[in-house]
């Protein structure tokens, strides 16, 4: 008290009057709270991912750190002073990165051309097409299933299907001559011109296709 008393509370005889007043000092431990928040995967609001719950001095000021989360970009700090009932709230919201996804061969997907800005952790299904003549072997994730859902990380994507000619043989037919062997290649490669064969009394021309 302002008489030098320390008492809470005082009981006496009042003979005079007497002007008292009460002297406080700031609490030392009052509890405050720092809350981190994730934008969601929905993109319509923030999610708590961490609670802090710190204490300080009364009618300070603090500047709370802010934390690190993959995918996320952290808030600037803020400075805020403690209220001594201990309601103070500071609120960190985190932003979902982009990253850019490219579509290679968007042609033969079924769902297209779908290559843009995609949020972190989202999701996206890719399916490949049946095409005429070809085979689908794999993504070029290395990822061999003909339907495939990629989750978005931190690092832009180039995705797209791998198709691989089927088998063809080409035969050579001498008309007689040297005999020249078979060629298995692959739809859309061509076949390698082989030796020049032989026939007795003839000089070789060239060769063509039935075509």
């Amino acid at each position: 008290w302002s008489d030098g008393e320390t008492n809470y509370e005082r009981t006496f005889d009042l003979t005079e009057n007497k002007e008292l007043t009460p002297i406080y000092t700031a609490r030392t431990n009052t509890a405050y709270k720092v809350i981190h928040q994730k934008q969601k995967i929905t993109l319509d609001g923030y999610e708590v991912a961490d609670t802090q719950n710190l204490t300080g001095t009364t009618d300070s000021s603090i500047t709370p750190a802010v934390n690190t989360y993959t995918g996320f970009t952290s808030p600037e700090t803020q400075t805020v002073t403690i209220a001594g009932d201990g309601s103070t709230e500071v609120i960190y919201n985190y932003a979902r990165n982009k990253v850019r996804v490219t579509v290679t061969n968007s042609e033969y997907i079924e769902e297209g051309d779908i290559s843009g800005d995609y949020y972190y952790g989202e999701e996206i299904t890719l399916t490949a097409k049946t095409r005429d003549n070809y085979t689908f072997t794999k993504w070029s994730n290395d990822e061999t299933t003909n339907q495939i859902t990629i989750t978005v990380g931190t690092s832009d994507i180039e995705i797209g299907p791998m198709y691989l000619g089927n088998e063809l043989t080409v035969s050579f037919n001498t008309d007689g001559g040297s005999t020249v062997e078979n060629q298995t290649i692959n739809y859309g490669e061509k076949a390698t011109r082989p030796s020049n064969p032989t026939k007795t009394g003839y000089n070789f021309v060239d060769w063509y296709t039935d075509d």
